[in-house]
């Protein structure tokens, strides 16, 4: 099945406007595709005490773990780590 041109040249110009309009999106920050990994902080006193959720930001959490413990994140050690299971 043969296209007409004029589909051919509206579909080519709604290409455009879409990309022009999803590109900044990427690069803002405020994309979904750039988004904090699901989850929340933890943190607690000392390795012997609780963990408590602080509801800290990934990025906030993050630098709250290099200067307390500077280790893996992800991983519940130390005083520090962002849970994955909590939403």
């Amino acid at each position: 099945m043969e296209v007409p041109d004029n589909m051919r040249k509206a579909l080519f110009v709604g290409s455009i406007v879409v990309f022009s309009m999803l590109v900044p999106e990427l690069f803002s920050g405020s994309c979904d595709l750039l988004a904090d990994p699901a989850g929340c902080c933890m943190q607690r006193a000392n390795t012997n005490t609780p963990w408590k959720q602080n509801n800290l930001t990934f990025a906030a959490c993050q630098q709250l773990n290099l200067a307390l413990d500077n280790d893996n994140i992800f991983q519940p050690t130390g005083r520090v780590w962002w849970s994955l299971q909590c939403r």
